[in-house]
C-alpha cells in the first residue's frame, strides 16, 4: 500500500462504510495509477473484493511518485496538504534569517520578486 497514509478505518468506521457499499454499491471510484497500485480507495477495493461486487476505478497515468502522494494525502486530509503546503511555501518565501526575523518583527515586509 505505497500510498496509504491514513491509519486503517476503526472497526465502527469500517462497518459503516462496508454498510453502505451493500446498500449502495460504490459510489466513489477507486483511484489507480497506471500499473493498479491504489491511490485512494483502499477500503473501498478490500470491501467490494471481500463482498464481491463491481468496484469502479479511475486511472491517473503518467503521475510522478510525489504527485501520486499529494494527490492521496489530499484527498484523505486535506488539513495536513495544507500545511505542508504553507511550510513548503514559507520556507521559500521567508528568505533569509534575518528576513524572517524582520517579518516577525512586524518590519516592513520585503516585496517578493
Amino acid at each position: 500500500m505505497l500510498y496509504q497514509f491514513m491509519p486503517r478505518l476503526s472497526d465502527d468506521e469500517y462497518a459503516k462504510l462496508e454498510q453502505s457499499i451493500r446498500e449502495h454499491g460504490i459510489q466513489v471510484p477507486v483511484l489507480v495509477d497506471e500499473v493498479g497500485s491504489i491511490i485512494d480507495g483502499h477500503h473501498r477495493r478490500e470491501i467490494a473484493t471481500r463482498l464481491g461486487i463491481d468496484c469502479p476505478v479511475d486511472v491517473r497515468e503518467g503521475l510522478s511518485d510525489a504527485a501520486k502522494r499529494t494527490l492521496a494525502l489530499s484527498l484523505n486530509d486535506p488539513g495536513a496538504l495544507i500545511a505542508a503546503i504553507y511550510r513548503a511555501w514559507n520556507h521559500r518565501r521567508a528568505g533569509t534569517h534575518a528576513t524572517r526575523i524582520q517579518i516577525t518583527a512586524g518590519s516592513e515586509i520585503p516585496r517578493l520578486k
